[in-house]
């Protein structure tokens, strides 16, 4: 998972934002996802390729901007196999469950981090997840991207500045 953050527009640290996502990241993936393995991530990750997910607009009095969860059409499939509690011997999730359960994880996320930085900013709001089909590197600097792999799953939080 990436994430990208324009630091100069932004009030928290680069620092303060990137353990609020993969703080709540990690806490998602123990409890929605039911994963205990390890989990590895990547700063800055320069990955190019062909992403599927979702993303959306957090915003304070301070500024907004964007959070985004995307990732392999396959590790898509993956990570809603595993919210939706999937056996291995059933289908993939349709299109329509993929999205939604994607959707779900970033809402999860999002939630998170807004707890996780509500002491600092109370007045922080979410948007509504949206499907999202792109290409990364899709986002230029300045910004935090970050890759996180959990076994079979790999993803991107990508957040920037609005």
């Amino acid at each position: 998972m990436s994430a990208a953050i324009d630091t100069k527009a932004f009030y928290l640290s680069r620092t303060e934002y990137l353990n609020a996502i993969v703080e709540t990241f990690k806490e998602v993936a123990a409890v929605s996802l039911g994963y205990a393995g390890a989990i590895n991530v990547t700063e800055n990750s320069q990955d190019t390729m062909e992403v599927f997910g979702a993303g959306l607009n957090m915003s304070s009095q301070y500024g907004s901007w964007r959070l985004e969860l995307l990732s392999s059409f396959d590790s898509r499939n993956q990570l809603a196999r595993a919210l939706l509690a999937m056996e291995p011997e059933e289908e993939d999730p349709s299109e329509e469950d993929a999205i939604g359960a994607v959707s779900e994880v970033l809402n999860i996320i999002a939630g998170g981090v807004k707890k996780r930085l509500s002491h600092l900013d109370p007045s922080l709001k979410l948007g509504l997840p949206e499907p999202m089909h792109c290409h990364l590197p899709r986002i230029p600097p300045p910004h935090i991207r970050v890759r996180i792999d959990m076994g079979i799953i790999s993803a991107h939080i990508v957040t920037a500045s609005n």
